[in-house]
């Protein structure tokens, strides 16, 4: 490593998912619906459970709350929610084959604040693997194979 630093190399990770970094969409894409039934209950409900819960709760107990609620509406106030998200996914749709028919190209959101990384040069050396217990097994291996039975398992190393 030292080697190669000298030479002029650059030391960098490499990416662990290989991809190139995805567009950003066009401002004039619709945004799809989510959270289905019950994101739908959350938004409509959500401020009536935050007054409901005492002063200085946690974040998550709103979404436990709302869970609580959600599970003992009946089956009609339920298919209510459903079928707005229904409804919601429906427009969505529509929009978006109006989009792709005025030429528009459909790219996902990238994940927040994730900069590309920089790809390792062939040059660099490889990172050794095992850490210290790996590399004192490769230098002791012979010694151990030796100091054990004929016929041990691989295992027994």
């Amino acid at each position: 490593l030292e080697k190669f630093k000298a030479g002029g190399g650059e030391v960098t990770r490499k990416s662990k998912r290989g991809k190139e970094p995805r567009a950003k969409p066009s401002p004039d894409q619709p945004k799809k619906p989510a959270g289905g039934a019950y994101g739908r209950f959350l938004a409509e409900k959500r401020e009536e459970i935050k007054g409901s819960l005492p002063a200085g709760h946690k974040i998550t107990d709103v979404a436990k709350k709302a869970g609580e609620l959600f599970k003992a509406l009946s089956e009609e106030d339920k298919k209510k929610y459903q079928d707005a998200f229904e409804k919601a996914m429906s427009e969505y749709k529509e929009a978006l084959e109006k989009f792709k028919a005025g030429g528009g190209e459909v790219t996902r959101k990238s994940k927040r604040g994730k900069e590309p990384r920089a790809k390792p040069s062939p040059d660099q050396p490889k990172k050794p693997a095992g850490g210290a217990y790996g590399r004192f097994l490769a230098e002791k291996r012979e010694e151990i194979k030796g100091s054990l039975p004929a016929g041990h398992k691989i295992t027994d190393v």
